[in-house]
């Protein structure tokens, strides 16, 4: 009686241990690796595969914790549920901080890649007095083309004339461009705003919608 027990306790063995790995280690790869080349790519369904990513994570939890408890009654098999367990949060910890720190690396990037385009927006207020209708206005005299952002999912920056050309005040701050940058139904961008009167520079800020 006691050694079919300890055969089968608290499950099949190697069921157990196959079930394991291939939640809390095979699914956070299986969820980590396309996640962490969805935040490089800026693309939406990075969101969605980081909720997912929730599941694996908390069986790897319960793993972890299942292992501590079961440790004092089984060591070999709490100490591999515990090991196991703490691989998949670890690698669920390691795959997000790789994706934020891509996205945050691929957005950074996508501003520097608006540069030019401020330089000419700012070039061509100056020489016609009022900003551009729409950002082809710049080409050819200003850019030889209107650059892109390099996110495979939002390619082209949104510009729009935020005052009517000529409006009293409108110099300097008749304008934004924006960089889409939402998260699941968070409608986020990063809107560029041009120096107003009495500020050196424009800046970036992140918009909440």
């Amino acid at each position: 009686m006691d050694g079919t027990r300890s055969s089968t306790w608290p499950v099949n063995g190697r069921t157990s241990w196959r079930w394991v790995i291939g939640t809390a280690v095979g699914c956070q790869a299986v969820l980590g690796l396309p996640l962490v080349v969805c935040s490089w790519l800026c693309v939406p369904a990075m969101e969605w595969l980081g909720v997912l990513g929730v599941f694996p994570f908390l069986i790897a939890v319960c793993a972890l914790l299942g292992g501590l408890l079961a440790t004092p009654l089984r060591p070999a098999y709490g100490l591999r549920a515990f090991a196991w367990g703490s691989l998949g949060v670890l690698a669920w910890i390691l795959f997000g901080a790789a994706a934020a720190r891509l996205r945050m690396a691929t957005v950074t990037a996508a501003t520097e890649r608006a540069r030019p385009l401020i330089v000419a927006i700012d070039l061509f207020e100056r020489d016609r007095g009022a900003p551009p209708a729409t950002l082809q206005d710049l080409v050819p005299d200003y850019l030889p083309e209107v650059p892109t952002t390099g996110l495979v999912a939002y390619p082209a920056f949104a510009y729009a004339q935020a005052a009517p050309s000529g409006a009293a005040g409108s110099k300097g701050a008749g304008w934004r461009l924006s960089l889409p940058c939402p998260l699941l139904f968070d409608f986020d961008a990063l809107v560029y705003r041009p120096a107003r009167a009495g500020e050196h520079s424009g800046r970036w800020v992140y918009v909440n919608d």
